[in-house]
């Protein structure tokens, strides 16, 4: 078995129960970190804005921009079908579509205001590629934003510690991991997105303790 169908397969399983694991009884706060820094540097609530959120799962971080937009396009891309299966019930995105986020994306150019990603760099080992392709369909002067965990997932047994099935997931795909703040500001350049912030935050708690997050947002330069 592949390890993108066993990825596939455990988020399936997963869906049901994510947004109670996560969001309630973890304190996930990814999502809103996410919105809130989106937020500050554009209009979130104007009429014809057009967001791409990249591997939304069960729609977590879409829900955020809704609740301050009725009337924007949302569009989201996930590999699970059991997690779209669970974000289609809560009737907030315009399209879903279900494929990798790790080659390219179905979308055409410059054709979102912004692309956000949380909870989705921790299984990825060569985010450069994504965040190239957030950037590809995001428009001059658009925002690109995602989170991923701080190198302090790193030591020994932390992953383990905090989510032990994301834990199995990861190592099924040669290991999800953080990304050093360094490598992530580098491909955001080189893939022509100018990052205005970078900074840490309490991704989510569990078994008494705090598991700590980066957040970054770029803007995609205009060269012409």
């Amino acid at each position: 078995m592949s390890k993108t169908l066993m990825a596939m397969l455990q988020y399936d399983s997963w869906s049901s129960h994510y947004d109670d694991q996560f969001m309630r009884q973890n304190k996930y706060a990814a999502p809103r970190e996410a919105f809130n820094a989106v937020a500050a540097r554009t209009d979130v609530a104007r009429s014809n804005l057009r967001m791409l959120d990249v591997g939304c799962g069960t729609g977590l971080l879409s829900e955020e921009f809704r609740r301050a937009n009725p009337d924007a396009f949302i569009a989201g891309i996930d590999l699970s079908s059991g997690m779209l299966r669970e974000f289609r019930k809560k009737n907030v995105a315009n399209e879903l579509v279900q494929g990798s986020i790790t080659g390219r994306l179905p979308f055409h150019d410059a054709s979102f205001d912004l692309a956000a990603s949380t909870g989705v760099f921790e299984l990825i080992t060569r985010p450069a590629n994504v965040i190239a392709e957030m950037s590809r369909v995001v428009r001059k002067n658009g925002l690109v934003a995602f989170t991923s965990p701080h190198n302090w997932f790193d030591r020994p047994n932390t992953l383990e510690k905090y989510t032990p099935s994301l834990t199995a997931l990861a190592n099924w795909i040669d290991r999800g991991r953080s990304h050093r703040e360094a490598y992530m500001e580098h491909a955001m350049r080189s893939s022509g997105i100018e990052p205005v912030e970078t900074r840490q935050f309490i991704g989510y708690q569990k078994n008494g303790g705090k598991a700590p997050y980066q957040l970054y947002i770029g803007r995609k330069l205009d060269k012409s």
